[in-house]
């Protein structure tokens, strides 16, 4: 037989042989899969990707040795505690009209409930008596506090200040809205929908900018970032099968929308955050109250300490950074907005506490911000 010929006879078994290993462990691995939510048609990809995201997983140590530099005033235990606590209740599930929110949870640093995550304090009482006000504090992760503990978020920071810098000042109630990956249409939902409800504020705190530009996909379409799989799976006879064929909507929520320039991009997104915020405005006259708009600082934009923080994140995000250079401009002309953006500029201790996530010492910093505009008035100060 000719040597040419026994080659692609080798061959060939070796293909067959390979294919008949391959449709094994498809089968096998499709026994393991069997009762779980794939989402993708062959088990041995899914095994691939969930093997991938394991590979990828952070590393928790490294994860507690951030969380000591940015809160040096606690021990390790504490720390580590915080840390599984906020792992813990990082999950989300279905709700009407809001489309997502925290599951409840109960701990001793981190307590959710409903669309509420805990303020500690959550009011301070009036030396006169002019009626309580009631503050609403809407944004996203940032604002409800990833990694760190109900005391020491933005919201609960805000009502210790204020019982500083206003001893004498006006009776308030906070309640903190913040969800996480909400941007400035998710949150126009959550309070229309608190409102026609008969939730009414007297002040609204919106604390934005990052979620709007970070996940373009989702701003542009107006999509929460969880929505079609946590819909599907929130039916009482859930459809496997659909379920299994559609990916998980996070994934491509992050990713520049084709047919668009960034600079066009930059534009469509900018004026749709503006217009959200117009929207607000609107709504806020029509129910008497005060709504005020505070542009937050991020890793992306005058963050002179950037390349030498070991904590945040260092990958360039342009369409954030474009953004802001034409929201730092234009935010004086919007009414009740104020622009926190430039708060990075001179920072040299530990703003971050992971990536994108503020540590408790910068919660601080951005809540006096939020105490010297809203506290003056409320106190009928300017």
């Amino acid at each position: 037989m000719p040597r040419k010929s026994m080659k692609k006879k080798r061959l060939i078994r070796v293909f067959l042989q390979g294919l008949i290993l391959l449709l094994l462990l498809e089968l096998s691995l499709r026994i393991i899969f069997y009762q779980q939510v794939g989402r993708e048609k062959l088990a041995v990809i899914e095994t691939a990707k969930n093997i991938r995201r394991r590979m990828n997983a952070p590393d928790l140590e490294n994860v507690y040795q951030h969380f000591l530099l940015a809160r040096p005033d606690s021990g390790n235990t504490v720390n580590r505690q915080i840390a599984q606590e906020s792992f813990e209740s990082n999950h989300f599930e279905y709700a009407p009209w809001t489309e997502y929110k925290n599951i409840d949870y109960v701990g001793k640093y981190i307590n959710t409930h409903g669309l509420i995550r805990a303020t500690m304090p959550d009011r301070v009482s009036g030396a006169h008596t002019t009626a309580e006000q009631t503050i609403y504090f809407f944004g996203g992760s940032t604002m409800y506090g990833v990694n760190i503990a109900d005391r020491e978020t933005i919201a609960s920071a805000f009502v210790d200040l204020y019982r500083d810098i206003f001893p004498k000042g006006v009776a308030i109630k906070v309640v903190n809205y913040g969800l996480s990956a909400h941007y400035s249409y998710n949150e126009l939902m959550l309070l229309t929908h608190l409102i026609y409800s008969g939730q009414h504020p007297n002040i609204t705190i919106m604390f934005d900018g990052l979620n709007d530009f970070l996940i373009p996909t989702a701003s542009l379409r107006r999509l929460p970032y969880y929505y079609y799989r946590l819909r599907q799976a929130s039916h009482d006879h859930i459809n496997f099968k659909e379920l299994e064929s559609i990916n998980d909507s996070t994934q491509t929520l992050f990713d520049d929308p084709p047919g668009y320039s960034i600079d066009l991009l930059v534009d469509t997104l900018v004026n749709s955050y503006l217009s959200n915020m117009e929207q607000i405005r609107k709504l806020a006259s029509v129910n008497d109250f005060s709504p005020f708009f505070f542009i937050q600082p991020n890793p992306f934009y005058h963050y002179s300490n950037q390349d030498h923080d070991p904590i945040c994140e260092k990958r360039p995000a342009p369409l954030v950074t474009k953004a802001y250079t034409i929201l730092e401009k234009r935010a004086v002309d919007t009414g009740n907005c104020f622009f926190l953006g430039n708060m990075l500029l001179n920072e040299k201790g530990y703003p971050f506490i992971d990536r994108f996530h503020y540590s408790p010492g910068m919660c601080r910093k951005i809540a006096k911000e939020l105490v010297m505009v809203v506290g003056k008035k409320i106190n009928n100060m300017q």
